[in-house]
This record gives structure tokens, sequence and C-alpha cells, in this order.
């Protein structure tokens, strides 16, 4: 079986066109890779992405070159379970964020676990997903520009079943966006998320105030925009200690329901379903129960915006758990754990002097904007038949373009030649490395490549 029709198992969820999903990674998959592309083989035959798989590559025999990034298929399905689990605890729906991968073959596994759409950023990344079959389509982000909004307006005309979302979050943004849809000259109005903030934080409204203008502003542009809904982005919110973010996090929620509550007081809201959005990567238990809570005189459609619990990590997510673990331990017991599935695989190739070592693997093969990778498990092809966990006084200290910086003690039984698996801390800046990543059983052998669209 193929990774397009694993993935593709399930029941799809409302916003995708499944046999244009389907179509598009076929033809993906006839798209040929060769030695041009990281990650692939030096000096092999091109390949079609799809007969990748064909060729039962295993990491640890050496077939696959390194550096290299691979992920465990059982791990993504696990996630895919966990994730699941939680939407149904809660009553959510969940329009992953797709900019976290821009890996159209996950794209179809999460819209085989039923989710409702894509997020994403930009105009670029929906045209993506779009050209994929998702026909709900979120753009948590202002859009801002001529030519942006009117690739907007082109998608509707291009797709007819597609509804796309877009982010306002002030007066100014409100009108520059209406002039822009006008200048398209289209007849569709173009659905807007009114996005609410917090003081220190990203975009959206600070005060229930700056919402007040926004509502006031709104019925003025009624044929070009429609509010259909309300964003929040909470991520930002930390303090060191797990046990204490949930009275600003809760504080927050707080205020968004109540510029909730005021845009349907006074019948702000124009579509029949209302959406009310949220990250929730870092506060899953915190923003299931509250988006739970909101009521509204319409029907609602509540989404959770995660995107990184794909893959997980083995650092800023793994820290997260931990502080819903001490926040509430009844929800994180019955959640359980998320497993990491994306790693990058590299060998030593210098062992300058005692407690050093240099890896072929650096700034350009994997993120380093959150931790440093973690080295995981070692392997040497003669000595040690299965990866065996690297000892953990061995770590990262710094990367440079194309070398990872290895601190081992001084008689650390290291060598030339070793191969290290390295986990990751924040999948987003380490899928945008590679346009080719391998799926791998757990014995470390390929079932196959995915490619991204960075």
């Amino acid at each position: 079986m193929s990774l397009t029709s694993d993935f593709l198992r399930g029941s799809i969820g409302p916003g995708f066109d499944t046999e244009a999903m389907a179509a598009a990674l076929e033809a993906l998959d006839r798209q040929v890779f060769d030695p041009l592309t990281k990650g692939f083989p030096p000096a092999h035959a091109p390949l079609a992405l799809g007969d990748i798989a064909n060729h039962n590559w295993n990491l640890l025999a050496g077939d696959l070159t390194a550096p290299v990034a691979v992920m465990r298929k059982s791990a993504l399905e696990h996630n895919a379970r966990w994730m699941r689990h939680l939407l149904d605890k809660f009553g959510l729906q969940l329009a992953p964020h797709a900019k976290t991968t821009m890996t159209p073959h996950l794209w179809a596994q999460q819209a085989a676990h039923g989710c409702w759409g894509l997020t994403v950023a930009t105009v670029q990344q929906a045209e993506v997903a779009a050209a994929f079959g998702c026909r709900n389509v979120l753009i948590a982000n202002q859009v801002t520009g001529r030519s942006q909004v009117r690739g907007i307006v082109e998608l509707n005309h291009a797709h007819a079943a597609l509804e796309i979302y877009v982010l306002v979050d002030s007066v100014a943004g409100l009108k520059a966006l209406s002039d822009d849809v006008a200048a398209a000259k289209t007849e569709h109005p173009v659905n807007v998320l009114l996005e609410f903030g917090f003081k220190g934080g990203r975009t959206g409204c600070r005060t229930l105030e700056e919402v007040s203008q926004l509502l006031d502003e709104l019925p003025s542009h009624q044929g070009r925009l429609r509010l259909a809904g309300m964003a929040g982005y909470e991520g930002q919110i930390v303090q060191p200690n797990g046990t204490e973010d949930g009275p600003r996090v809760e504080a927050y929620f707080d205020q968004f329901a109540e510029a909730v509550q005021l845009a349907d007081r006074r019948n702000a809201f124009l579509t029949d379903e209302v959406i009310l959005t949220a990250g929730g990567s870092s506060y899953y238990d915190i923003v299931g129960r509250r988006l739970g809570q909101i009521e509204l005189r319409k029907q609602t459609v509540k989404i959770l915006r995660s995107g990184c619990y794909v893959t997980h990590d083995c650092g800023t997510y793994v820290e997260h758990l931990e502080q819903m673990k001490q926040r509430d331990p009844a929800v994180a017991k019955d959640l359980g754990l998320l497993e990491p599935a994306l790693f990058v695989c590299c060998l030593v190739q210098s062992v300058p002097e005692p407690g050093l070592a240099l890896l072929t693997m650096g700034k350009r093969d994997v993120g380093f904007d959150i931790h440093l990778p973690q080295p995981v498990w070692r392997h040497r092809a003669r000595a040690t038949p299965q990866p065996e966990p690297t000892p953990k006084d061995w770590k990262i200290t710094k990367l440079n373009d194309q070398h990872a910086y290895l601190s081992v003690p001084a008689n650390a039984d290291i060598a030339v030649g070793d191969l290290l698996c390295c986990g990751i801390s924040h999948p987003c800046t380490t899928f945008d490395r590679w346009r080719l990543i391998y799926v791998v059983d757990d014995g470390w052998t390929s079932l196959g490549a995915v490619a991204t669209f960075f």
C-alpha cells in the first residue's frame, strides 16, 4: 500500500474534496526526485516520489544519506489518535496549522481523521492547501496588499466550494481589506474573523473597546466583508512555572468570551455558523475547556488550530505537556503522551579533541530557534546491532551552517562514522529545511517519502 492510499484511509473531514486531494497526491507521487534534492541518495538514478517505497532503504544499513530527516509512521498514527481523542473529549473541531509541515501527505492523514479544514499563515500556503483538495481554509493572519487580496478572490473563483477566512484586528486593517476586495471586483464577500489578542502579544485587538470600534465599522462594508466569527492566539502567554500559566490564560479567555458575547448581542455575525478558534498547542486543556463553555444564539463551530502535535518533538512541546500535567493531572492522564515522530539523523565526521565531536548536521538541517537538537540514540553498524540510547551527558552545544558541536566526556566511546539520531524542538523550523522527508517503520526502513512545499 502506498503512503497516499494509506494516509487517505479513514473518514475524510467535511472541509476537503476527497477526489481532488487523491488526484493531487497521486500526481505528486509521480514527481521525480534525484540527487539534486537534499536527502536523496547520491549517484542514485532519479525516482518518482511514489516509487521510493519499493527500494526498502534502511537507515541503519547506511542506505540513506546523512544528514537525513525521517518520520516514524507509528508515532504519526499515535499522535493522530491522541488528537482525535482530545477533540472528542472537548467537543472541538480541528483545522491544523498546515504551515507547520507544508506536507500534503500529512494533511491527507489529518483529513482522514476528520479535521474541519486547514489553517495557513499566507495566501501562498492557501494556494497549496486548495490545490490539494482543502475547501475550508483559515488564514490565521492579517491579509494585506492588493495582490494578496486578489489571490483570495481568484482562489474563490477557481474553487466554487472553497471557503476562506481571514483575520482583522483594526479599523485601519478592515478598511484596507475592504478597499482591496472592492478593487478585485468580486460579487462574493470575504469571510473575516475578528482577532482578539492581549497586551504585549502578537496581532489582535487589545481591548474590548477596540472590538467595539471594529463592530461599529463593519456594517459599512457589507457586500465586501462579512463577520464569520472570532479568533484568538494564547500561545505566547508563558511563565516559568507551569502551575502559574493557568490563571493568565484563563484571564485571556475571560476577555475573549466577553468579546464574542459583545458581537453576538449586536448581531454582528452574518454567517449561519459562527467560528470560534484558538491555537491550543501550549494549553490543550484550557483552550478545550474554555472554548466549550462559550454559548451563542447561533450555531458555533469551535476550532483548535494546533499543528505541531502531528510530529510532536523532544523539546518545547514536551515541556508544554508537562505543564499541562501539573495544571490538570486528570486530563493529562486521560489524554496520555504524544510521541516524537520527526528526527534528523547524522554522522560523526570528526573527533578533533577529547570531549568534542563534530556532526554532519547544522543550521541548514534542523531548527534551533527554541532549543538545540538533542541526540536520542547512536548506532554503530559493526558494534551495535540495534540503536542504543545516547548517554544523558552528550549534548549538542552549538550549530554552524553544516556542523553540530557535540559535547561528550573526554573518555567517551565515540568514533568517526557513528550514526546519531537527533530529536528536534519546535517542528515548524525543521520541516522547512527539507524538500524530501522519509517515513520509516520502527526498524527504520523507509516506507516511502513525502514532499514539502515551502
